[in-house]
């Protein structure tokens, strides 16, 4: 999905010429679960999405990125939680913990490096969307799904 979708941006004729002026990586999708519980499967999807997503973006736009006069700007929208990890919540802060590592190497590099690219990283705190409305919905779901699991009850009392 990444690729064809920066196929298409970098095949516009404006961007050809000009280059990008900003990426901004916005990835995002809650997974719940126990830390000791859940699935790899269930890891490597969270930190697929959430981290190796934005990851591809900044390698595919590198280039038009950089092309401009003045350079570009990659905004990485990490959350509060890459500061704080909450229960049940291993998978999402861990990429968020990981989008923070991301932005400060990447930050690092581009300074060692003298390229004409800023990068900022966004950490909103909760707000009120539906999709923090799913998170609440996903874990009452993870919960019942998994009476037998020693966290589930736990979880249910936290929700």
């Amino acid at each position: 999905a990444c690729e064809a979708f920066a196929e298409q941006v970098l095949a516009d004729e404006g961007v050809k010429e000009k280059g990008l002026d900003c990426l901004v990586n916005c990835a995002a999708m809650p997974l719940i679960g126990a830390t000791l519980s859940p699935s790899i499967q269930m890891l490597n999807l969270q930190l697929g999405v959430n981290l190796g997503g934005p990851l591809r973006l900044c390698r595919l736009f590198r280039d038009a990125l950089l092309q401009g006069p003045n350079g570009g700007n990659i905004v990485n929208v990490s959350s509060f939680s890459g500061t704080v990890a909450w229960p049940f919540q291993f998978a999402y802060a861990a990429s968020k913990f990981g989008m923070e590592g991301f932005s400060d190497s990447i930050r690092r590099e581009v300074t060692l490096a003298k390229l004409p690219l800023r990068i900022a990283l966004v950490k909103p705190g909760g707000i009120a969307t539906p999709f923090a409305f799913n998170q609440i919905e996903a874990s009452l779901k993870w919960a019942g799904e998994h009476p037998d699991d020693p966290f589930a009850s736990s979880f249910e009392a936290k929700v």
